[in-house]
């Protein structure tokens, strides 16, 4: 079974600058905060955040025969830098962050522990 808390708890244990972490898949929807933090974004639009990653990340698959497999997607906006990451399952794990937060290191982290929680 996945471990969404799990892998939420040992995420934001990486940096402090990651803010959210959130997991869609075909069974559920899992977020969380850090604590402390307010969100930027109503729960309305971090459904709709959600949905167009999603349908962002099916394109992204189309071209892959061409393009190759995508690893990773990352959006640096003034507030905050998101990463996209695929699941196996067609799910996407989303993670927002500080935007000078290190992505790259963090980003290897995330990886690992995704291989570990999900």
């Amino acid at each position: 079974m996945k471990d969404y808390q799990g892998f939420c708890n040992e995420v934001f244990k990486i940096d402090t600058r990651i803010r959210y972490v959130g997991i869609v898949d075909e069974n559920r929807t899992y977020q969380k905060m850090r604590e402390g933090l307010q969100c930027l974004l109503t729960l309305e639009e971090t459904r709709e955040s959600m949905d167009d990653a999603i349908l962002r990340w099916k394109t992204r698959k189309k071209l892959a025969e061409k393009t190759g497999q995508p690893l990773y997607a990352l959006a640096v906006y003034d507030k905050i830098k998101r990463i996209t990451i695929p699941l196996d399952n067609d799910g996407l794990i989303l993670i927002s962050m500080d935007p000078a937060g290190y992505h790259e290191v963090i980003l290897k982290e995330i990886i690992n522990i995704k291989n570990d929680f999900l």
